[in-house]
């Protein structure tokens, strides 16, 4: 694979679910990506992706959206 390497070294997925209170319509299931990059992979990430956006580099696309938790959106 060439052209894959743009100086990324890690990535972490972070996934957030707030259950509604009973009786109330349900919510929604977050997911944000943060990448880091060689240089500084426990640093502040060089950009995060969240729910509709791209990573700069066209690399990450967020574009699903769970409103139940109940399959990809």
């Amino acid at each position: 694979m060439t052209g894959l390497n743009k100086g990324i070294r890690k990535v972490e997925l972070a996934v957030k679910w707030d259950p509604s209170p009973v009786g109330e319509p349900a919510t929604d299931l977050d997911i944000i990506a943060a990448t880091y990059v060689a240089a500084d992979p426990y640093g502040i990430p060089a950009y995060a992706v969240h729910f509709d956006s791209r990573s700069p580099d066209g690399t990450i696309y967020l574009n699903r959206d769970s409103k139940d938790g109940k399959g990809f959106g």
